[in-house]
């Protein structure tokens, strides 16, 4: 609803097991956020504007339709935990190494055959 976009103290936001399909531009507006939960619903596709929700920790999209991520997620370099479970993953950007604070990435049942290099140096 359209209400959500304008409490711009919201710090988490669970819209999970719904039938949204794209996540709107106006979540930029709530740029204190630091989890977000999408998962269980029909997005296929992560938009760049995501990168301004820098305070994110937590983000769940897992359960979609998503076939890949776009580079901007390394923006989001608070990240603790990201949720890509059961999307159409078939490789994950390099710039996902950026988000250095990274303790869980959960990657089960998508179709990744490979894990990038980088990925390695996540050390948190």
């Amino acid at each position: 609803p359209e209400c959500v976009w304008s409490m711009a103290y919201l710090r988490i936001l669970h819209v999970h097991f719904n039938s949204i399909p794209s996540i709107a531009p106006e979540i930029v507006q709530l740029a204190k956020l630091t989890e977000l939960n999408y998962s269980a619903n029909f997005l296929v596709e992560i938009p760049g504007y995501i990168k301004h929700l820098k305070h994110l920790t937590k983000f769940d999209i897992s359960k979609n339709e998503i076939p890949e991520l776009c580079p901007e997620i390394g923006q989001l370099t608070e990240l603790v935990h990201l949720a890509l479970s059961k999307n159409l993953l078939t490789f994950l950007p390099e710039t996902l190494s950026n988000c250095i604070l990274l303790q869980k990435l959960q990657l089960n049942t998508n179709k990744l055959s490979f894990l990038p290099q980088d990925i390695t140096q996540l050390t948190a």
